[in-house]
């Protein structure tokens, strides 16, 4: 902050005169000049004296005067009589003091609205900045629970999977149960064939010859005795054997033609009534193939005339 005598005094209206009337300076000073004494005289102007002289090194400085006893040293040495002169410097000093005060006072306005003003800009981009986190927060939270949705949406696949697993597994066990049965029936078939070749040789030992002659004796050869096909080999829904037997997701196997057209209006199982979890079929090869083993050694027609002999 820069002062100068020449601004104090050309913004001070009463000191920028200095030919003004000693009555000018009384009616300033607020009080009318009394009989002088010669010892106030001297006290009164030694103390406006050390008064300006510390008001001048304060301005020089850029500090702050103090005012309230620059004017009243300035009062008194006029009530005491002090020469005009020395008074009028008082009184300038004075206006040139409140000039720097007035001058420092608007320098600290204009700095505190300077800072205020940064002061508000700062919390408007503070404000921004925490509108921008809030939105950041908002978003992380919704992706967080999306992630969350997808989450349980995995896990739901995933025990439908597991059930889905659990159940083809309980499938290949009731399939290899299966198979271990179709094994035994064919071992009882092997041996039921065996037990017939062994009848026919006994025969043939004994000299007993069937009426049709060898025709007849090839034919029994060939032709073993016939069995009922059991009911694991037959479909639950015809009762007819398997053709083409597949299996469905509880585990039981039907004729692939009959079991897709139940299906196509029912969407359970037709042995137990309870849902199908899944309506998929799975070819099963060997019951198909034990099937058509015994297709071809007990075929129906043959096993018609076996049994019209």
């Amino acid at each position: 902050m820069s002062f100068s005598v020449a601004a104090g005094t050309r913004r001070s209206g009463v000191c920028d005169q200095r030919g003004a009337s000693r009555r000018a300076i009384e009616r300033a000073c607020g009080s009318q000049v009394k009989s002088p004494d010669r010892h106030d005289k001297e006290r009164a102007g030694n103390r406006l004296v050390a008064a300006m002289e510390r008001s001048k090194k304060l301005l020089e400085q850029k500090k702050l005067v103090d005012l309230p006893a620059l004017r009243e040293a300035t009062r008194r040495a006029n009530q005491a009589g002090v020469s005009a002169e020395l008074v009028e410097r008082g009184m300038q000093l004075l206006c040139d003091a409140y000039a720097f005060k007035i001058e420092a006072l608007e320098e600290k306005t204009e700095q505190e609205e300077k800072r205020g003003k940064q002061e508000r800009q700062l919390r408007q981009e503070d404000q921004k900045e925490m509108r921008q986190v809030k939105n950041e927060l908002k978003q992380a939270q919704n992706s967080e629970r999306k992630k969350d949705e997808q989450i349980e949406q995995a896990k739901v696949k995933l025990r439908e999977e597991q059930q889905r697993v659990a159940d083809l597994q309980r499938n290949l066990e009731r399939s290899e149960q299966e198979k271990k049965r179709l094994e035994q029936n064919n071992r009882e078939i092997a041996l039921a064939l065996r037990e017939h070749e062994d009848l026919v040789q006994n025969m043939l030992a004994a000299g007993v010859r069937p009426e049709g002659g060898d025709e007849q004796l090839a034919a029994l050869r060939r032709e073993p005795i016939h069995r009922p096909p059991p009911d694991c080999l037959c479909d639950s829904i015809t009762t007819d054997l398997f053709e083409d037997p597949v299996l469905t997701i509880d585990g039981h196997a039907y004729e692939k033609e009959q079991i897709e057209a139940w299906l196509k209006i029912n969407r359970t199982s037709p042995k137990t009534n309870k849902p199908l979890t899944d309506t998929r079929l799975v070819k099963c090869y060997a019951l198909r193939d034990i099937c058509n083993y015994w297709r071809e050694n007990f075929p129906p027609e043959k096993a018609a005339d076996n049994d019209s002999r």
